[in-house]
């Protein structure tokens, strides 16, 4: 009879261990107010990825497909930080815009150096 029982004992249980697992490093709806928050340190990133295209593609080193599909991601990128910031930022969210401005910009610089003119 105990064994019968043993499943439903650990399905009760499971749960809360679970639960008691789970943490967020930051208070759910925290909001980074600072100014610097709100432009972000992947502004300056993501204007440098800018120039980089428009390098690239006047060295001949990017098609015009690439740079225009780098553009997009750019401009899709900076959407997103727009409607990010209208409310202001989370720390998850600063982290998210830092992150994918410099994923793109890895991504310039790798077809830029791919197409190297020799």
């Amino acid at each position: 009879m105990t064994l019968r029982y043993l499943p439903l004992a650990f399905l009760v249980l499971s749960p809360a261990t679970v639960m008691a697992q789970i943490v967020a490093d930051e208070p759910a709806g925290a909001r980074v107010d600072t100014p610097s928050a709100v432009t972000g340190t992947y502004g300056p990133d993501l204007r440098e990825t800018w120039r980089n295209i428009e390098r690239g593609r006047d060295a001949g080193q990017l098609s015009r497909p690439q740079a225009k599909a780098f553009r997009k991601e750019a401009r899709q990128t900076n959407a997103l930080a727009e409607r990010y910031s209208r409310d202001g930022l989370t720390e998850s969210e600063a982290r998210e815009l830092d992150m994918r401005a410099r994923a793109l910009d890895s991504l310039v610089g790798a077809a830029r150096s791919r197409n190297r003119v020799k």
